[in-house]
């Protein structure tokens, strides 16, 4: 204990005063040495944490293991099959009444690929104010419904909670990288409004390449006698180092949950750059299902994506799904304009078996896909 008290001293004296950035200077020295020290900072705080949670004695801490085992099997007209095998094992430990610690750790059938996938504490009732909390470690962070951000970075996120929904702010950094977010969110319900739904309002600059993108969501649901309507309209503006890097980005959308049926619809277009400048980094998580996307979306110049999906549950365990995705881009590639028709079955066994197949069949210039999907929690 006093090594660590020792160690986490020392890193204060390194870490010095962390001033207030100001993203408005044109000095990228200064810039870069203030995101050092809000990194230096990170590292303090995170150790000054877990020191104070892991202290206490073990028997005061309340520890329950969860996790799951997910085995997919995938075929196309390039290989007979491919089998792998994901394991993902949480542990959750109640320090006290205001101090829970979360680690998960993370295994595919790649032998070398065993990681501490999340690590993190959180801290309510901070400064004996109930509204506040922190939270602080290696953490998934998640906005516009995986379109905007959705990655494990280290971060420092400060939060407090009101009667229509959740204010946020902080850093957060990707790991092995010296590219530093600053975070800032709201995520909102709309019971002010008489309905169920919610908001969302999220800024976030990146030091590295001097981006600023700002986003906003509005998704109200009604209850109704045929079933649940849902809407959604987003839109998100990025502004990055040059007056030609501008993207843009708006979506809009519409969706039904009869309980035996259910039917979605929805149309994003991307603008100016945004694809360029932001998703290719990231990538497309939120349209995972669509194959298109997983040969080259690199390719994939201001697209215009449409989705149509229908679903039904004939049984009580048994859901089947269908989608059409149709993906129009400005450029000449070869999947610059492409469409993909998915189908897709899933059984839930019980609470924590569930069984999924899928067939994606894209367009002719593309390969099909089987896939066998088995995963258990526990």
């Amino acid at each position: 204990m006093l090594k660590l008290l020792r160690i986490f001293n020392n890193l204060l004296l390194d870490t010095g005063k962390v001033k207030m950035v100001n993203f408005d200077t044109d000095n990228k020295l200064q810039k870069e040495g203030r995101f050092l020290r809000m990194r230096k900072a990170l590292t303090a705080v995170t150790l000054m944490g877990l020191v104070a949670a892991f202290a206490i004695p073990a028997q005061a801490t309340e520890v329950n293991v969860g996790g799951q085992i997910k085995t997919t099997i995938t075929t196309d007209n390039q290989t007979d099959y491919n089998h792998s095998v994901e394991v993902k094992v949480q542990v959750n430990a109640k320090v006290n009444d205001d101090i829970t610690a979360h680690v998960r750790f993370l295994a595919d059938d790649d032998k070398m690929n065993f990681t501490i996938d999340e690590g993190y504490f959180q801290v309510n009732n901070l400064f004996n104010m109930p509204n506040l909390l922190a939270k602080v470690g290696y953490q998934d962070i998640v906005f516009g419904d995986s379109k905007i951000m959705d990655a494990t970075l280290d971060a420092v996120i400060a939060g407090y909670n009101t009667d229509y929904g959740l204010a946020l702010a902080g850093t957060a950094e990707e790991r092995g990288s010296a590219t530093t977010w600053a975070v800032g969110a709201f995520e909102g319900n709309l019971k002010a409004l008489g309905v169920d739904g919610a908001y969302e309002l999220v800024d976030l600059y990146q030091d590295a390449n001097d981006i600023n993108l700002a986003y906003a969501k509005f998704a109200p649901a009604v209850a109704t006698d045929f079933g649940k309507v849902g809407f959604r309209a987003e839109a998100a503006y990025l502004k990055t180092k040059g007056t030609d890097n501008n993207g843009k980005f708006y979506g809009v959308g519409a969706s039904l949950d009869a309980g035996m049926f259910g039917a979605k619809i929805g149309y994003d277009v991307y603008k100016d750059g945004f694809v360029a400048n932001y998703v290719t980094a990231t990538g497309f998580p939120d349209y995972d299902y669509a194959e298109v996307l997983d040969y080259d979306n690199g390719n994939f110049v201001n697209p215009k994506i449409l989705t149509v999906e229908g679903s039904v549950k004939p049984m009580d365990k048994v859901t089947l799904s269908a989608a059409y995705v149709n993906f129009d881009g400005d450029n000449t590639g070869v999947y610059s304009s492409e469409h993909e028709v998915d189908l897709k079955a899933k059984y839930q066994y019980d609470k924590n078996l569930c069984i999924q197949a899928g067939l994606y069949l894209p367009s002719a210039k593309l390969d099909y896909q089987g896939e066998l999907k088995l995963t258990l929690k526990f």
